[in-house]
């Protein structure tokens, strides 16, 4: 049965589920009754509760993210078996032999490392496009920036993150956006937009130093700062999402790199 993500607002607050639905109409029934509950309010329509809600269907990368757990001890599971066929077949003499099992030894040994961060001592593993570049055209899809490590926020700071995401679950629907989405997955979006805070506060305060009036900060300064800023965590321009057909010709990555976050 397909999965389903509901998210929802208000007062500051944030709601997130994972359910199972047979369709986006029992999907938005069961998001009603269970954002009633979270909130204390009653309504028929999701527009009726709290300051936003949305409800969305898992699409191939929120599958995936979902299954990474499962697929990592898999891989590490059946690794070993792979190292020994490889060596077994090593002493047979022929090299074509081992070959080709011996470079799936080591894409899988590459993958387990960098889903636990740690190097792995060994050539690049080669992408999609590098693969199967004689075979078919692959799409290339840029990911999503992510949060410097170590950043931390006070108050403030969580506050224009909660309104941000608010803004950005506004828009979630638009097919600029949900395009996006679809690539790179909810919770990449989500850390995604975590970069703009700093930004967000610093434009806003020299607004104010200018003299301007920008208020109210969460409803009009902060959806207006990120459909200025939907560029930053990929987003196209929504002219170009509406021309895209099945049979064009591939856009160039976007370039992501974020801004450096204040001290």
């Amino acid at each position: 049965m397909p999965l389903f993500m509901i998210e929802g607002s208000k007062d500051g607050g944030l709601f997130s589920e994972t359910i199972t639905a047979s369709d986006m109409d029992d999907a938005e029934r069961a998001a009603v009754i269970r954002l009633c509950e979270a909130w204390g309010e009653e309504g028929d329509e999701l527009s009726d509760l709290g300051d936003a809600a949305s409800v969305y269907e898992f699409g191939p990368t929120d599958y995936a993210r979902n299954a990474a757990d499962e697929m990592l001890a898999v891989l590490r599971m059946a690794l070993p078996h792979i190292s020994s066929e490889v060596e077994q077949r090593k002493c047979s003499g022929n090299d074509e032999y081992f070959a080709d099992l011996e470079e799936v030894e080591r894409q899988m040994g590459a993958a387990i490392a960098m889903a636990e961060g740690v190097p792995f001592m060994s050539s690049p593993i080669p992408s999609v496009n590098e693969v199967k570049a004689d075979i078919t055209p692959s799409a290339k899809v840029a990911a999503a920036p992510e949060l410097s490590a170590g950043a931390t926020f006070n108050e403030a700071g969580l506050e224009t993150a909660m309104c941000l995401w608010e803004a950005m679950l506004e828009i979630r629907d638009r097919s600029n956006v949900a395009a996006r989405f679809d690539e790179v997955g909810t919770v990449a979006m989500r850390h995604a937009v975590m970069i703009l805070i700093p930004d967000c506060e610093r434009e806003w305060r020299e607004g104010e130093d200018r003299g301007e009036d920008n208020s109210p900060y969460d409803w009009e300064w902060c959806p207006a700062f990120l459909e200025r800023n939907l560029w930053r965590l990929g987003v196209e321009p929504q002219s170009q999402v509406e021309a895209h057909a099945p049979d064009c010709e591939e856009l160039e990555p976007i370039d992501m790199a974020p801004h450096g976050l204040e001290d």
